[in-house]
């Protein structure tokens, strides 16, 4: 009888390391199969013996907003990101780059329709937006609160000059039917009078040239709403010259350290440019998508544009606490 018994518990001791292994290997193959990213399993489930992942990609209000300043590289800084899984941005290239403008334009049309805008996305991932345009409403800061006032807020900074005369340059690129420039010499825009800059054309009613290079007046609207901590000011030169450095600041900021490294952005010496690669695709800026010329400018109006946003940037350092080292445009393609 004894020996039954013993033979009996040595069967059920086999049989319970048996399911214990059998578990292990279970659970070890479904959870590498859902592929969870930061140890969140919260989306994992079990039922009736089965283990299952519920989470679909959903659309959702974006986590950070690219609000600025346009002719700066918040395209390439989108584009940068857009090499890692890690984010999704609801920028939409289809010939030219788009921007929804929900916070100009279609605020009255209502959450819901925004949130119908976003791209689907995981829980590990980060959602953006990028619309250029929000830097300058001053309406837009606090609509932004008043939907998600966690939002984090990413700017993308220049010489001021240099912006003005590459969207001077930008602008005159989308040539009239009959092949003229749309807008008149940039001397006629921008005029020396007196030892006064005067602006003569609005090419965009509601993005002056001058008013428009004044960053510290806009980026003061923003902290009316939103803390320092979550805002980042990245520089447009050095977008440029060391496009990784601050690609790293950015995915820091965002909470994906690491997510874009030297196999996503590297520098190509044969095209003397930048080029983007990810899984499915590889992009390389090159003359025609960089390096419109700029018109000329005299010595005494360079100058006088200088001078004339020397106070703003001053400002500007005294509220983020940074030097952006401007003037940095001489005249130069850029």
């Amino acid at each position: 009888m004894a020996v039954i018994y013993s033979h009996n518990i040595k069967v059920w001791a086999l049989l319970a390391v048996g399911v214990v292994c059998t578990c292990y290997f279970l659970f070890k193959s479904v959870f590498q199969s859902v592929r969870v990213e930061d140890k969140d399993i919260s989306h994992v489930h079990i039922t009736s013996g089965r283990i299952y992942s519920t989470e679909l990609p959903q659309r959702r209000l974006p986590d950070a907003l690219v609000v600025g300043a346009g002719k700066c590289g918040t395209d390439a800084l989108i584009t940068y990101l857009n090499t890692s899984k890690s984010f999704a941005i609801n920028t939409i290239y289809s010939g030219d780059m788009h921007e929804l403008n929900f916070f100009n334009n279609h605020f009255d049309q209502g959450i819901q329709w925004y949130i119908d805008q976003m791209p689907p996305v995981s829980s590990s991932q980060v959602s953006i937006e990028k619309c250029a345009p929000y830097m300058w409403n001053p309406q837009v800061p606090a609509r932004v609160h008043q939907t998600k006032q966690d939002m984090k807020i990413i700017m993308v900074l220049c010489d001021p000059v240099k912006r003005l005369v590459s969207l001077y340059s930008h602008i005159n690129s989308y040539k009239l039917p009959d092949g003229s420039d749309p807008l008149p010499p940039f001397s006629d825009i921008i005029q020396l009078k007196d030892g006064k800059l005067t602006e003569n054309v609005h090419p965009r009613p509601s993005q002056p040239f001058l008013e428009s290079g004044k960053y510290s007046v806009f980026v003061s609207q923003w902290l009316e709403f939103f803390p320092l901590e979550q805002m980042i000011f990245i520089s447009g030169e050095d977008l440029i010259t060391q496009p990784l450095v601050e690609i790293n600041k950015v995915t820091d900021f965002l909470g994906k350290s690491g997510s874009v490294t030297d196999r996503n952005v590297y520098y190509d010496k044969g095209r003397g440019y930048y080029c983007f690669e990810s899984d499915n695709s590889k992009w390389c800026m090159d003359k025609s998508t960089k390096g419109r010329a700029h018109p000329e400018l005299s010595p005494q109006l360079l100058s006088s544009l200088q001078n004339h946003f020397q106070p703003y940037n001053k400002k500007l350092e005294e509220l983020i606490g940074k030097n952006f080292g401007w003037p940095k445009y001489f005249g130069k393609k850029s």
